[in-house]
């Protein structure tokens, strides 16, 4: 049984770290549109400005990581590794953990 539970641990760790690691590296990708949307939204009179000619004033003036990836990736990242990480990485855990408890207490008639 103990090797058993060692075993349903590096499982669950697994599934914690690759699920993490998932969410992070989503929010590295997705991040500069997300920012690119926030700063267009918000933008004070460039309302009628085309989307092209925004997204060329922000990286001639700010540059591409300054503008587009620094702002938020943090704080993202760790939102997202975190949700990513959980939702996905403790699924099976709980799914078997339903599974089970569902056959103890409703057993299926014989």
């Amino acid at each position: 049984m103990e090797a058993q539970a060692r075993k349903s641990r590096r499982e669950l760790v697994a599934n914690l770290t690759a699920s993490f690691a998932t969410g992070v590296t989503t929010i590295s990708l997705t991040n500069p549109v997300d920012t690119l949307k926030c700063r267009w939204q918000v933008s004070s009179g460039q309302s009628a400005q085309k989307l092209n000619s925004f997204v060329r004033s922000v990286v001639v003036d700010e540059g591409i990581w300054r503008g587009l990836w620094r702002p938020g990736l943090g704080p993202n990242m760790v939102a997202m590794g975190l949700a990513i990480g959980f939702r996905n990485g403790l699924y099976p855990t709980a799914r078997d953990s339903l599974g089970w408890a569902q056959s103890v207490l409703l057993p299926l008639p014989t």
